[in-house]
Parts: C-alpha cells; structure tokens; sequence
C-alpha cells in the first residue's frame, strides 16, 4: 500500500471502527481473532499489507473449493481447513490495517470483494460436492439457498452502510441492536448467522454430506437470521424516518 493512497483514521471513524468491531464479535469469531492477534504480532515488522491477506484468502478459498469439487466422501476432509482459515485470514486483515493505523478506499473495497468471492467459492463448491456424493438435487438446491440467504444477510448490511443517509449509521449499535438485554446481546452473538458461522456449518455438512436435515436446518437458520435482519434495519430506518420527518414539519 503506497504512501499516497493510505489515510490515518480521523477520531470520528476510529469511534465508528470501534463500535462496529463490538457489534461483530460474534463468540464464533473469538478463536480466529485470538490466532490473528498472534499473526500480526508475527508479520507487523513486515512490509505485509492488508490487501496481500486478502488476496491470501482468496487463494486458500480456491484452493479448498477445487479440492471439495475433486474430492469423495472418503478424502472431503482435506478442505475444511482451507475454508476455515479464510475467517483467520479476515481476522488478520482487519487487525492488521488497525494496527498499522491505515485506511484505503481500495482496501475496504478488495476486503469485501474477497468476503464475497470467497463465499460464492465456497458455496458453489460445497453444492456440487454435496450432489456428486448423493445424487440428490433437492439436497443441492438447499445447499444453493444456504449460500443465498447467507449472502443476503451480508448485502443487507453492507448496502445499509453504504447507502443510508448519514444519521442512520448508528443502526448497528449496540443500543438498537440489544435493546440493553442481556439475554438478547447472549443469542445475538452465539446464533448469529455470521460468516464464520456459515463456514463452521459447511464444513460440518462435508463431513456429513448426506446428512438432509443439517442443510435443511442451515436453510431455516438463514431464512430466520435474514427476516430478522431486514426487519431489524427496516424498523430502525422507518422510526427514524418519522422522527426526522416530525422535526422537520415542526420547525416549518
């Protein structure tokens, strides 16, 4: 990352950074941020960047997803630690850009471009792998829509970010979101169908592939996490919306 191109975090989106760092330490995430804590404390003196861990995963995606596609029941195995290295690999992204306090709008943008393109890769791979051990193409359809509703949960957040107006960045914050419950804060981040959640999942599904009821059961969790979801952002924008409307029909 040149010099030209990385930019030091004002005071305002270091609160903001932090506040979103809160609200996405799903417990299912804590491993992986605990070995990427160890890894950048490795490569720091490195001239490593933010955008090389991204590509990293990228490649170890592939890698396990052509293993999964060329793989049987017997030898599957043999990806599952490529996929589950990919929630290290964004861990260490992410520390390592704060630690070396630099921000780049094409490093935001490779980071979420290699957490959907690892996805697709993952998702793609893992359906064809669960149709060429059953032959069953029910079980590979709901495999397909474990990656849909996955994909949606992370589209809905990211376009949230990106496209609502300024005074509704505030719609992951732990006061929305938690109510101050808890009990709410405890399922929030325990069930959360997140990424690394999903991964966990495939994986469990290629060490049993023909088992109909865990890929239905990720099918319900998605569809379930996904309204939750949009019914959470969309209350939040629509008493929003009120209240911004009422001060303004007030003051005029």
């Amino acid at each position: 990352m040149s010099k030209e191109t990385q930019t030091v975090y004002t005071g305002v989106e270091w609160e903001a950074k932090k506040e979103e760092r809160t609200i996405s330490n799903f417990y299912v995430n804590v491993p992986f941020r605990f070995l990427a804590g160890k890894v950048v404390n490795l490569i720091y003196s490195y001239p490593i960047t933010p955008n090389m861990v991204s590509i990293m995963g990228i490649f170890m995606a592939g890698i396990g997803g052509i293993i999964l596609i060329l793989s049987n029941e017997n030898n599957a195995w043999r990806a599952i630690p490529f996929f589950l290295s990919i929630g290290l690999f964004g861990a260490v992204d992410g520390r390592l850009a704060r630690k070396k306090e630099i921000f780049s709008p094409f490093g935001s943008w490779i980071n979420m471009f290699a957490t959907r393109l690892e996805f697709m890769i993952i998702g793609l791979s893992f359906s064809w792998y669960a149709y060429s051990v059953t032959h069953d193409y029910i079980i590979m359809f709901c495999c397909m829509l474990t990656y849909v509703f996955r994909e949606g949960i992370g589209t809905i957040s990211i376009l949230t970010i990106g496209k609502v107006p300024a005074y509704w960045k505030n719609i992951y914050s732990k006061k929305f979101l938690y109510q101050k419950n808890k009990l709410i804060e405890f399922f929030v981040k325990s069930f959360f169908y997140s990424g690394n959640m999903y991964v966990i999942l495939v994986c469990i599904g290629i060490i049993f592939p023909s088992n109909l009821l865990l890929i239905l059961f990720m099918v319900i969790y998605g569809v379930l996490c996904y309204i939750v979801l949009l019914f959470i952002v969309g209350k939040k924008v629509y008493l929003d919306s009120i209240s911004k409307s009422n001060i303004f029909n007030h003051k005029t």
